[in-house]
C-alpha cells in the first residue's frame, strides 16, 4: 500500500506511547492517521522527498478518539496499525 502525506505532527511521548511522528496520510480518497511506532522497520517506508508512505503489510484499519490538549474536543480518525494473526503467539514475542 503507497498513500501520499498530507502533513505530519512530531510528538512528544506521554504514558501510553512513545515520542515519534504522526501522519495524516490519503490513499484512494480517504484519509488516514498512522503512527510508525505501530509497525515494525522493515514493514514500513516513509520517503519525505516524495511525501509517499509504503507499508509492505497488509494493515488494518482501527477507529480511534484523541482528545484535543487545548479544547478537550474528543476527534474520532481512522488510524492504520498492522494486521494481526489469530495463529500468532504474540506473548511469546
Amino acid at each position: 500500500m503507497k498513500a501520499k502525506i498530507i502533513k505530519k505532527k512530531d510528538y512528544e511521548a506521554t504514558e501510553t506511547a512513545p515520542a515519534g511522528t504522526f501522519y495524516t496520510l490519503a490513499y484512494k480518497g480517504r484519509v488516514f492517521g498512522l503512527f510508525p511506532h505501530n509497525f515494525e522497520a522493515k514493514d514500513i517506508v516513509i520517503d519525505e522527498t516524495t511525501n509517499e508512505v509504503t507499508i509492505k503489510i497488509k494493515p488494518q484499519i482501527t477507529l480511534r478518539e484523541v482528545a484535543d490538549p487545548e479544547t478537550g474536543a474528543i476527534r474520532k480518525f481512522a488510524s492504520l496499525v498492522p494486521e494481526m494473526d489469530l495463529a500468532v503467539d504474540y506473548t511469546a514475542q
